[in-house]
């Protein structure tokens, strides 16, 4: 258990990152003399760089050590961090965090694809729910982190995050086991072919899409442990809450409701990161890839969509109804990929020890 909590320290570091930016923006944007639309681009070029390469990180992971792409993606946004730093212009700050976005996205997948290799199956689920609470923590602790150490100067966030993640790069080469693919897997043609295995598979698109709609309605993380029947009624208390939430009277009450959605979604999350890694052992970092693009894709297509349906109806009512039905659909997805049952593993663990 040792090592999944090293996990939950590179997620908080990664996750960190991502939220770092927010509270340096007036600052950088002051250093680099931008207008303030433009400075928003600092904060979407993590964003793109990983999203656009998180497709490709997949299938290239599925055919090393998962050891050796997990520290290589931590060497990148290492460096990648670090001359955030010290970048002299707005259009290098841009670069460095694309460079960022794109090491990020060869690191995460190896977390979810590793845990259900290297740890027992009974504690599967809970590990998975530990090294998502890396990154609740980071959404918690990622602005006030970065507006604490940008009081020094806007240099020292990046600075003390690079040094941090430096000191976990040595600690993860120490600790963590080779993870070597199967032969199927390392001896595939090209990045398409694992997409083009998964989606032989009958239950894939299915699940693809369950989790798809349920971003679409809900972006969350935290933590815990749980079974199918958890998933499927924690789908429907935070469906139920959701619709709720317009016609509650007053601001204590919402905020409660808040609560427990958030709680409730850190309990699922795990959940169908498991059953995720469950469609098929020889491809869980192209599986865990690909949950990423879909959990971008939902939350920007949610978004989209909500603010049409504000803007349309002038009440937060119909937003509410939009992501209760998407969580009973995804939740009707769930129920219907039950029945299949999960492949035996198809990497192996080379102790380092």
């Amino acid at each position: 258990m040792k090592l999944i909590w090293l996990f939950f320290s590179v997620m908080f570091v990664i996750g960190t990152d991502t939220f770092l930016l927010s509270p340096l923006l007036p600052l950088l944007q002051d250093q680099f003399h931008v207008s303030t639309d433009l400075s928003g681009w600092m904060v979407s070029a993590y964003a793109l760089g990983y999203a656009l390469f998180a497709l490709a990180a997949g299938p290239i992971s599925d055919r090393f050590n998962r050891k050796t792409v997990m520290l290589s993606g931590l060497a990148g946004f290492i460096l990648s961090t670090f001359l955030c730093g010290i970048a002299p212009s707005f259009a290098a700050m841009c670069a460095f965090r694309f460079a960022a976005g794109v090491s990020a996205a060869f690191v995460t997948p190896q977390i979810w694809a590793s845990i259900p290799v290297i740890v027992h199956a009974s504690k599967v689920l809970k590990s998975m729910g530990i090294a998502t609470a890396g990154l609740a923590a980071s959404q918690m602790l990622g602005l006030p982190i970065g507006g604490f150490l940008a009081s020094f100067t806007w240099h020292t966030p990046f600075f003390v995050l690079s040094a941090g993640s430096l000191v976990l790069l040595f600690i993860l080469a120490a600790a963590m086991p080779d993870i070597r693919p199967a032969e199927a897997a390392a001896h595939r043609s090209s990045i398409v072919s694992p997409y083009r295995e998964l989606f032989s598979l009958p239950k894939t698109s299915m699940i693809l899409l369950a989790y798809f709609l349920f971003q679409t309605g809900n972006f969350a993380t935290f933590s815990f442990l749980g079974t199918c029947k958890t998933l499927i009624s924690g789908m429907l208390m935070m469906g139920a809450l959701y619709f709720s939430l317009p016609f509650f009277p007053t601001l204590f009450i919402v905020e409660t409701s808040f609560f427990l959605t958030f709680f409730i979604a850190g309990i699922i999350f795990p959940l169908m990161m498991g059953i995720f890694q469950s469609i098929s052992p020889n491809a869980r970092g192209t599986i865990a890839s690909l949950s990423n693009a879909a959990m971008y894709a939902g939350t920007t297509v949610g978004t989209c969509l909500a603010g049409l349906l504000y803007q349309n109806t002038h009440h937060f009512g119909a937003v509410t109804a939009f992501t209760a039905i998407l969580f009973v659909l995804s939740m009707a997805l769930y129920q219907t990929s039950r029945k299949n049952k999960p492949q035996a593993a198809g990497f192996h663990v080379k102790s380092t020890s």
